[in-house]
């Protein structure tokens, strides 16, 4: 799987797997309102690391791969906008 193709994914886009996804994001696939409430306030890196971690318990080499390099580039684009901020005398919490 490609990084672009990863962007706008979650963990729930996994369905095949829901014991798993269960005990990752302790949501229960069948619960809407905290799947939609999980999909729209988890932040990106988290939500790439949840997949990262499925891929890892299924043996998915490849997407635990894909996923691990695009975590590893939204923590890259976070970092650089932290110190955007900090030089301009932003507190980042």
């Amino acid at each position: 799987m490609k990084t672009k193709e990863l962007k706008n994914k979650t963990v729930f886009d996994f369905s095949d797997y829901p014991a798993i996804i269960e005990e990752i994001t302790g949501i229960s696939i069948k619960d809407s309102d905290r799947v939609e409430y999980y999909k729209k306030t988890c932040h990106p890196i988290n939500k790439a690391r949840d997949i990262e971690y499925l891929a890892y318990k299924i043996g998915d080499k490849q997407l635990e791969a894909a996923v691990a390099s695009f975590a590893v580039k939204l923590e890259k684009e976070r970092d650089e906008e932290n110190g955007k901020a900090m030089k301009k005398g932003y507190i980042i919490d």
